[in-house]
């Protein structure tokens, strides 16, 4: 047990001199997806650090995982997917609804994307 916890901890730790938001990237970029989400949870739990960029972010991490139920969950209600960073929360939302079987609501997605 006190090994995964440290495990957790030296995985969820952002590299230093980064911002956490900036850790998650690399963490991405490395194909660390879901270290990526875990640095991204404190960010996310935070309104004043909920912003559309990490939202993006987390839901990139997830569907690198294959969460697709957490895509879901970030991006549905999100105002912005339609217009800021070129649809790219519609895209993930359209694979998740591909993943899920939904294929009316991917069709939709995608089309809006």
């Amino acid at each position: 047990m006190r090994r995964a916890l440290i495990l957790l901890a030296f995985f969820a730790a952002p590299l230093a001199g980064q911002s956490p938001l900036a850790a998650a990237d690399s963490a991405l970029a490395a194909n660390q997806p879901w270290r990526a989400t875990l640095l991204l949870n404190p960010i996310l739990a935070t309104p004043a650090t909920r912003t559309p960029d990490a939202i993006l972010l987390a839901a990139r991490a997830a569907a690198a995982w294959e969460g697709w139920p957490t895509v879901r969950r970030l991006l549905e209600r999100e105002p912005w997917l339609d217009t800021q960073f070129d649809r790219m929360g519609r895209r993930l939302l359209a694979e998740a609804d591909l993943a899920e079987f939904r294929n009316s609501q991917a069709i939709i997605d995608a089309a809006a994307a």
